[in-house]
């Protein structure tokens, strides 16, 4: 992660095509390390959840299953203004929001 963020530093500096470069390069290897660490924490969550299942716990099998669940939900939030354009700021939202209350 560090030396992403070096990459997006020196890319922001200096706009050039080997920055560039080295900056999606960097983020392809961050993302990669990111997901095989979070594949690799899944799938110890599966296997105490399997264990749970083989030890008739039924109270830890399904709490597991219930934050898995909560973790996978997705949370966007994108509204339309009044000219139907989208936009997902929650300040925005919350001003577009306060306005036509009060225009009502």
């Amino acid at each position: 992660m560090e030396e992403q963020n070096k990459a997006t530093i020196k890319m922001l500096k200096m706009m050039m095509k080997i920055n560039t470069e080295n900056y999606r390069n960097k983020q392809s290897e961050a993302i990669k390390i990111c997901t095989a660490i979070k594949k690799n924490h899944d799938l110890k969550v599966l296997e105490g959840m399997e264990k749970a299942n083989k030890r008739n716990e039924a109270r830890e099998f399904y709490t597991t299953a219930y934050e898995m669940k909560a973790e996978f939900q997705s949370r966007t939030s994108i509204c339309k203004d009044r000219v139907k354009n989208l936009f997902g700021n929650d300040q925005l939202i919350m001003e577009d929001g306060s306005s036509i209350l009060r225009n009502s």
